[in-house]
């Protein structure tokens, strides 16, 4: 999440999702092995990211999928606005040099 995005979440018990999640119809997550790819490609215009490790146990039942996207890969996908109470992780990174520092570091969906 862009720290503009992270911003509007401010006093909200859900996030709706990105510009992006809005026009595709769901949240697009990734998983933690996933992560890094994710943000070099298409994140690399920002300086710092806002990376959510989520509970998925807190998601609304049924509404996340797991869909065949980038590289043939499924990726999960959230078809309704996220509880921000199902983030268990929250860590924000900076882009340095081209590289994303600590994003290894993330484990489970983001």
């Amino acid at each position: 999440m862009r720290p503009e995005e992270w911003q509007q979440t401010a006093g909200e018990a859900h996030f709706k999702g990105s510009a992006d999640d809005l026009r595709d119809g769901f949240i697009h997550f990734s998983a933690g092995h996933q992560v890094i790819a994710t943000a070099e490609k298409y994140f690399q215009d920002s300086e710092t990211l806002h990376v959510l490790a989520i509970d998925t146990a807190k998601l609304p039942e049924g509404r996340l999928k797991w869909e065949t996207s980038r590289d043939n890969a499924l990726f999960p996908h959230l078809y309704a606005p996220m509880p921000l109470d199902a983030i268990a992780r929250h860590e924000v990174v900076t882009h340095d040099n081209g590289c994303w520092r600590h994003l290894s570091n993330i484990e489970g969906i983001v």
